[in-house]
């Protein structure tokens, strides 16, 4: 029932991701100016352990990472700010952005341990497959109540069959094809949860 701070410093982190390991963490912080002129947030790396930081990526307009996964093959760093970037693990790296057709303001992605990308569109309020390949994101879930606020927390289960969906006061489980992606909600709260993370 305690708080305990563990990393501090960053404005309003919106998006987070645990590094395999759990020595280092992803935080996408939104904090006007502080990494820059005209800089509206940025892509962190932080060590748990010693607490070096380092910045990734530096967001400029009105855009911060506000969901992050790993790819589990590539090790390549997904993140998305209204649309899905790509950023590769060589130094000097910059983030490529994923274009895909049907996709409209991508605000939380998860990557299951296949390899498969899943992202929460609040335009569409619609839970999303991407598929790199055909550069296509088609629907899986539609018209989700939670979907329509943008903050949403999304995790895979560890066996890969099944997205949990972190949504205002609902915590939902929605299976992988080829079952049928019927949502069930697991959670209902009085608090105001946007995020879901899964223990390993």
């Amino acid at each position: 029932g305690t708080q305990t701070p563990v990393v501090s410093g960053f404005r309003a982190p919106v998006g987070l991701f645990v590094e395999e390991g759990g020595e280092s963490v992803l935080v996408g912080d939104e904090n006007s100016g502080h990494y820059g002129a005209n800089s509206w947030g940025a892509l962190v790396r932080v060590n748990l352990k010693s607490g070096a930081r380092s910045v990734l990526h530096v967001f400029y307009g009105s855009d911060a990472a506000t969901g992050i996964a790993v790819h589990p093959k590539s090790q390549d760093i997904y993140f998305v700010a209204r649309a899905l970037y790509r950023l590769d693990r060589k130094p000097g790296s910059v983030p490529r952005r994923v274009d895909i057709d049907g996709n409209g303001a991508a605000r939380a992605v998860v990557i299951t341990p296949s390899g498969e990308i899943f992202v929460a569109d609040s335009e569409r309020r619609a839970l999303l497959r991407v598929d790199l390949a055909t550069s296509t994101a088609t629907e899986l879930v539609q018209n989700q109540g939670g979907f329509s606020g943008g903050w949403i927390g999304l995790a895979s289960a560890l066996d890969g069959r099944s997205l949990l969906v972190g949504a205002p006061n609902t915590v939902t489980n929605i299976p992988l094809p080829p079952g049928a992606p019927t949502p069930k909600e697991l959670w209902t709260g009085s608090s105001n949860g946007l995020g879901v993370f899964v223990a390993v």
